[in-house]
C-alpha cells in the first residue's frame, strides 16, 4: 500500500466510523478525485480491504469505484460491494448489488452463484433454481454443489446426482460432491453405497472445515446404526465429537449407544465355550459308537449341546434383534453447510 492510498484510507476512516456507510460513498469518490486516486486503484483497494476483513471500507470503496468504471470492471465493483454488504448484514444491499453485477455481465458466474446461494439461504428456492440453471460453466463448482443441495430438498435425486457428477468431472477429488452423492444414496436407502461415498469425502477432506468433517462422521455413524453395526457407529460418533465439540447430534447419538450395551464381535469366552462344546460333541459321538447306548439318549444330548452352541454364538445377534424392535433412532446431521465464494476481485 503506497502513501497516497494510506492517506486516502485515513481521510475516509472518520466517515466509516460514524456508521452510515451509504453516505460515505460520495465522500470517498470526492476524496479519491481530490487525491488523484483512480477508479482502477479504488477497485483494487476494495478487494484488498475485503480480504483484510475491513468490510465497511470494502463496501464504500467498491461503490465509489463503480461510479467511474464501466463494463466488466463495473460489474466486479458491484460484486465486491455485495460481498462486503453480506458480511456486515446489509441483506437488501447484498441482493441489490449482486443483481447489478449480473445485469452488467450476465455471464458473471461468480456473482450469479453467490446470488443463488443467498436466495436459497432465505428460502426463495424457485428464484435460486432459476439462477443456478443460468450458470452453464462447470468451473463454478460450489454453484453445482448448492444446486444439488436444493434439488435434494425438492426430492429430485437424479438431477442432484447429475450436478455432483459434473463437479467430479472437473474436480475428481472434490469432497462436497462425494458428500452430495452420500446424501442422495442415504435418502434412497442405499446405505452401504452411501458409506463408500462418505468415506471418499473424508479421504479428500483436507479443504473442509472441522464442522463439515464432523457432520460426515455423524452421517456415517447414523448409517452404521441403521445397519446394526453399533461398534462402527460408536467409532464414527466419537470422531464427530472430536472434530467438533459442538456437534450436539453426535453427542446425543453416543448417549443412545451407551444404552445398547452391544457386543458386536465374538468374544474369547465365546470361542472357548464353543471349543469345549465341540469337544464334548466329538467325545459323545465316540462314546456312542463304543458303548452303543440308547440312540434316544444320544440324540437328546446332541440336541442340547448344539442348542447351547448356537445360543453362545448367536447371542449378540439376538440382542440386536431385541434392540431393533425398540425403535431406537439416531440423529442425522443436516446437509452441507452453506458456502459462498468469498473472494473479492480487483
Amino acid at each position: 500500500m503506497n502513501n497516497n492510498t494510506e492517506e486516502f484510507l485515513q481521510k475516509l476512516a472518520p466517515c466509516i466510523e460514524r456508521g452510515d456507510l451509504d453516505a460515505c460513498v460520495e465522500e470517498a469518490a470526492q476524496v479519491a478525485q481530490e487525491m488523484g486516486v483512480g477508479a482502477g486503484e479504488l477497485l483494487r483497494l476494495s478487494a484488498e480491504e475485503g480480504r483484510n476483513s475491513r468490510y465497511g471500507f470494502a463496501y464504500v470503496i467498491a461503490l465509489a469505484a463503480a461510479q467511474s468504471l464501466g463494463g466488466i470492471n463495473k460489474a466486479i465493483a458491484y460484486y465486491n460491494a455485495a460481498l462486503a454488504a453480506n458480511y456486515i448484514g446489509k441483506l437488501k444491499e447484498t441482493e441489490q448489488y449482486y443483481k447489478k453485477a449480473i445485469e452488467i455481465n450476465p455471464n458473471y458466474g461468480e456473482a450469479r452463484s453467490n446470488y443463488a446461494s443467498l436466495l436459497k439461504e432465505h428460502s426463495r428456492k424457485s428464484e435460486a433454481e432459476d439462477q443456478y440453471k443460468k450458470i452453464t460453466d462447470p468451473k463454478y463448482i460450489f454453484a453445482h454443489i448448492d444446486y444439488a443441495d436444493l434439488l435434494i430438498e425438492k426430492g429430485q435425486f437424479s438431477e442432484a446426482e447429475n450436478q455432483a457428477r459434473i463437479v467430479l468431472q472437473v474436480a475428481p477429488e472434490n469432497p462436497y460432491a462425494y458428500m452430495i452423492l452420500g446424501n442422495i444414496l442415504t435418502e434412497e436407502d442405499f446405505f452401504e453405497e452411501a458409506i463408500k461415498e462418505y468415506q471418499a469425502a473424508l479421504k479428500n477432506s483436507t479443504s473442509m472445515m472441522d464442522s463439515e468433517i464432523s457432520e460426515i462422521h455423524n452421517k456415517l455413524g447414523w448409517l452404521y446404526g441403521e445397519l446394526k453395526q453399533y461398534k462402527k457407529a460408536q467409532k464414527e460418533f466419537r470422531k464427530a465429537c472430536k472434530r467438533d465439540s459442538m456437534n450436539v447430534k453426535a453427542r446425543r447419538n453416543l448417549r443412545k449407544l451407551r444404552k445398547l450395551k452391544i457386543e458386536t464381535e465374538i468374544s474369547t469366552i465365546q470361542i472357548f465355550l464353543g471349543i469345549v462344546l465341540l469337544l464334548l460333541l466329538f467325545l459323545l459321538y465316540i462314546i456312542f459308537w463304543i458303548k452303543r447306548f440308547s440312540e434316544m439318549v444320544f440324540f437328546a444330548q446332541i440336541d442340547i449341546l448344539i442348542a447351547l452352541l448356537i445360543y453362545i454364538f448367536l447371542y449378540p445377534n439376538i440382542e440386536k434383534i431385541k434392540i431393533g424392535a425398540t425403535g431406537i433412532e439416531f440423529e442425522k446431521s443436516p446437509g452441507r453447510t452453506k458456502s459462498q465464494s468469498s473472494g473479492f476481485e480487483s
